[in-house]
């Protein structure tokens, strides 16, 4: 008789036990200018790679910003986002505007007609990054403040000390087209967008859209923030899969604003974000040795000592936390001790 040892092997990150793919998500790099709309004035800077949501409507306005990292480094970058006011506030013309980055493009539309009515005034992001891969989650490191305000003179400003902030997933193949209102209402450019993520996601909108025939929204996953978080504090948010199909492209927004409810935007409502990735688990949810669960059995643990047996067992099944994952079992007999390799 000998003693059994069984050994889970698995990269972990964080103690979560899952491997993740980088998207200049740590914003060390130096940062790029910004150009609202695609259009040729520069306004403040973006990370490389990233599409933030500074206006330019007459004037500049910067909604993002680089600060410190999440060490307290400030020779390396995080995100900041504030949510701002964009127009002349002594005529009260204008709006709060949402601040958001985004791996596609940002765009906005001031609506001067209708200033007054919430929500008018329209913006968002289209397009993405090319990718082909399917992640399990995404996780990023954030903090949260909503604006010490209590009340504004600005009839068309408001203070909303109850908004959530959004980090919103979404991939597909195909591609999505329609006819959309950028800049100023005064001026305004129509442009044909691809992809814009309403209608890649099917949010209702005003203004129809077309798809081509081998369109087909693969995966998506919308999450809030709520509260104030005054620590750096990382989230990780499970992507639903709604397709077994390989994308081709993917998108990621995250916003200090409740991203697709304009009329609850809060004027000075902020959010930091630091390294984001897109992460693939390798950890397991069950195992068997032998038909019998394995007692205690807990995913961030790797080492189970079985006691002393007289045989190997003759089967192990393991389940992997990730479908995509893939779940390996060796038997090294003259050591008596069986390794489950997870890898994704």
């Amino acid at each position: 008789m000998r003693k059994f040892i069984l050994l889970f092997a698995a990269a972990a990150l964080s103690s979560l036990g899952m491997t993740a793919q980088q998207l200049n998500g740590t914003f060390d790099d130096p940062w790029v200018k910004c150009y609202p709309n695609n259009g040729s004035t520069a306004v403040g800077t973006q990370p490389e790679g990233w599409s933030v949501s500074n206006v330019y409507q007459i004037l500049d306005f910067i909604l993002v910003t680089p600060d410190a990292d999440r060490t307290g480094n400030e020779a390396s970058h995080s995100v900041k986002m504030v949510n701002t006011w964009c127009g002349v506030s002594f005529f009260n013309i204008g709006a709060t505007a949402p601040a958001y980055m985004t791996l596609g493009h940002a765009w906005s539309y001031g609506d001067m007609e209708n200033q007054s009515i919430k929500g008018k005034s329209d913006g968002g992001a289209y397009g993405g990054m090319d990718f082909d891969y399917r992640p399990d989650a995404v996780s990023l490191w954030v903090k949260r403040l909503h604006s010490e305000a209590e009340s504004t003179s600005n009839k068309n400003l408001q203070i909303n000390k109850e908004e959530k902030a959004s980090v919103i997933f979404y991939s597909w193949k195909g591609s999505t087209t329609s006819s959309v209102k950028i800049g100023l209402s005064s001026q305004p450019t129509t442009i044909q967008m691809k992809d814009r993520e309403k209608d890649v996601l099917g949010k209702e909108t005003e203004t129809p859209y077309s798809k081509t025939e081998d369109f087909e929204l693969i995966s998506s996953m919308e999450q809030y923030i709520e509260g104030d978080i005054k620590d750096w504090t990382q989230m990780v948010y499970d992507i639903k899969y709604h397709s077994e199909s390989t994308p081709e492209k993917v998108n990621l927004i995250v916003s200090s604003s409740d991203f697709f409810n304009r009329a609850k935007m809060g004027e000075g409502n902020q959010l930091w974000v630091d390294d984001v990735d897109f992460v693939y688990y390798s950890t397991l949810t069950g195992l068997e040795v032998g038909g019998v669960a394995v007692p205690d059995f807990a995913a961030d643990q790797y080492v189970y000592d079985m006691g002393v047996v007289t045989a190997l067992p003759a089967s192990i099944n393991a389940v992997a936390k990730s479908p995509r994952a893939k779940v390996e079992v060796t038997v090294d007999e003259a050591a008596w001790q069986v390794r489950v390799a997870v890898t994704n």
